[in-house]
């Protein structure tokens, strides 16, 4: 799900792991696509996107992603957003940085755990008291749903979710990645 305003790597990271996947299975594990309020997206860096459809309309979706970036203060006053995350039947949610406050918006996260980017987590836990934040953690788990704390842990996030699907399939994704996820050093 992508909004205006977005982080890039929130979303090219975990898109990145989900297609490294589909590689590395030698087939569509994965159907991997991208929404959003309107047909283009302008990132957080002036970097204009084609998504694939309105979030209103989309497939079933198994996994939603979604990134952070400045935008997130603009969605989480869109209702039709809101409505549609509460309405919505996923699989597992994994958020990216402050997209978390879209989760948080929607009640979604209302005792649960979260986490987000350092730099708005006194903000996360003063708009929503409901919410446990989680300081100094690159991703939070709550069965259905996932928060990261930024960018890279997004990245994380994604491998984690993978290896819970497949830790053989996941591990080779980290390695073609060139990427040692903090969750399994050893």
């Amino acid at each position: 799900m992508l909004f205006d305003d977005c982080e890039e790597m929130d979303f090219a990271g975990p898109f990145e792991v989900f297609n490294v996947a589909n590689d590395v299975a030698g087939s569509k594990l994965f159907n991997v696509f991208t929404l959003s309020n309107h047909d283009q997206v302008i990132t957080r860096h002036g970097l204009r996107l084609v998504t694939d459809g309105p979030f209103a309309y989309s497939p079933e979706i198994d996994i939603l992603i979604l990134p952070g970036g400045k935008g997130f203060k603009k969605e989480i006053q869109n209702d039709r957003l809101i409505y549609w995350l509460r309405s919505t039947a996923f699989r597992r949610i994994l958020t990216v940085s402050t997209g978390a406050f879209l989760l948080a918006r929607s009640r979604m996260l209302n005792g649960l755990k979260a986490t987000t980017h350092a730099d708005y987590l006194d903000e996360l836990e003063n708009t929503y008291p409901d919410i446990e934040v989680v300081r100094d953690s690159r991703f939070v788990d709550n069965g259905k749903i996932i928060c990261a704390s930024n960018s890279s842990s997004g990245i994380e996030g994604c491998l984690y979710l993978l290896d819970q699907f497949d830790q053989s399939l996941s591990e080779e994704v980290a390695k073609r990645m060139e990427y040692q996820p903090a969750y399994r050093l050893s």
